[in-house]
């Protein structure tokens, strides 16, 4: 058990036993405390960075430089994604299928075995 857990869920009985009156957390004379430790889901984000092209009042048509953390191609993979394969490939010594696969199955990412 710790002192300050990440969040706390509060369970109220659902009526008085003796009224049947639905009691509120004002009227909470104590607690049976329970802590369950659990690992947060493992998600893929995908953020979708758009370079814009203006138009200047003389004219030109200027487009915006990508961020150099950003491939050149329609879709990458992240610094986050890339080490968690490279650390399954080469660290755990995992197969490149297998490696594809979990990623797949722990993350929702599809990921290329190219």
């Amino acid at each position: 058990m710790i002192d300050r857990p990440d969040t706390v869920d509060d369970h109220l009985p659902e009526s008085c036993t003796g009224c049947g009156a639905g009691p509120g957390l004002a009227d909470s004379t104590g607690y049976e405390p329970c802590q369950v430790w659990d690992i947060p889901l493992v998600t893929v984000t995908v953020t979708e960075h758009r370079a814009h092209r203006c138009r200047c009042a003389c004219g030109t048509t200027t487009r915006a430089a990508m961020p150099a953390t950003v491939a050149g191609s329609p879709t990458s993979y992240g610094p986050n994604l890339r080490a968690l394969a490279a650390y399954l490939l080469v660290f755990q010594h995992i197969p490149v299928e297998r490696t594809a696969q979990l990623i797949t199955d722990l993350t929702g990412a599809n990921v290329s075995t190219g």
